[in-house]
């Protein structure tokens, strides 16, 4: 049944591509610039996150290159699979904030234990993650977590076929998914500095 409804569905797309001249020639233009569009896509997108997070009175101590995202849209295999984005922030409160994407990850953000931190911050992360299961910790984090985004909408900035990358060409989409991890990235501040006026409350 599936693959009847695949083929049923190639025959369609293959008729809709024949309809016109302008079909064709757009289908055509497409196929031949797939990699300059996956390039331009996510590079849109992260610029777009590192501009938003300015606006928000984050210092961007890191953000990704036109290497790297040449070397994941261009790139060998080799070359795509050791690529990884990377935004690094300077918060209100004694840590930086890492937004990280692998190749085999999603992206996610968080606070990497190689800074060195007032105790009370590294309890405070310790109770976010006893008490709260949007958190997470492993050998690397102290704390981290993946942004509120349905799984539908996930991006994969590897793979410009997936349905979430592709629609980052959508300005209002891209614009949707930026709001989400802004708002998560403050909502996560807020839980540290709530974590931490309890601690003082409960002396």
């Amino acid at each position: 049944m599936t693959n009847n409804v695949d083929i049923e569905e190639r025959v369609e797309i293959k008729k809709l591509i024949g309809e016109s001249k302008s079909n064709l020639e757009s289908a055509k233009l497409l196929i031949d610039n797939v990699k300059h569009l996956h390039w331009h896509t996510i590079a849109d997108f992260w610029n777009g996150l590192v501009v938003v997070l300015e606006k928000n009175g984050y210092e961007v101590l890191q953000k990704p290159t036109e290497e790297d995202f040449s070397d994941i849209a261009h790139g060998s295999s080799r070359k795509r699979n050791n690529a990884s984005l990377s935004i690094e922030i300077k918060t209100s409160l004694p840590f930086n904030i890492q937004l990280e994407e692998y190749s085999d990850e999603l992206l996610y953000f968080g606070v990497r234990n190689g800074q060195k931190l007032p105790k009370q911050y590294v309890k405070a992360f310790e109770t976010l993650v006893a008490n709260n299961e949007d958190y997470e910790d492993d050998e690397n984090w102290y704390i981290w977590k993946y942004p509120s985004i349905p799984k539908d909408e996930n991006i994969d900035s590897w793979d410009i076929y997936n349905d979430a990358t592709f629609h980052l060409i959508d300005d209002s989409f891209r614009q949707r998914i930026t709001s989400v991890i802004i708002d998560d990235i403050s909502k996560f501040t807020k839980d540290v500095e709530d974590c931490l006026k309890a601690a003082d409350n409960n002396k």
